[in-house]
């Protein structure tokens, strides 16, 4: 088993952990059906819509391969 560690905003943490002890499930738990669930359709098991967090994701994702880059790779493209 692997032990991981996520960043959730709080708002979210609250809502969902709501929503999950109505289904009598931990977050542990839900965070599992949704990984078995994407392990077994090999996608994403809803659509994804276009929000401030997943703005947030795409920003964070196109800044951090800026910032890695290798300059002189990318100054021969």
């Amino acid at each position: 088993m692997v032990l991981n560690s996520i960043q959730v905003e709080d708002s979210f943490f609250e809502k969902a952990d709501e929503v999950f002890k109505s289904a009598n499930l931990t977050i542990n738990e839900a965070i599992n059906l949704f990984l078995e669930k994407v392990s077994t359709e090999k996608r994403i098991p809803f659509e994804i819509e276009e929000s401030r967090v997943f703005h947030e994701l795409q920003e964070k994702s196109l800044s951090e391969v800026w910032d890695n880059r290798e300059d002189e790779a990318w100054n021969e493209c």
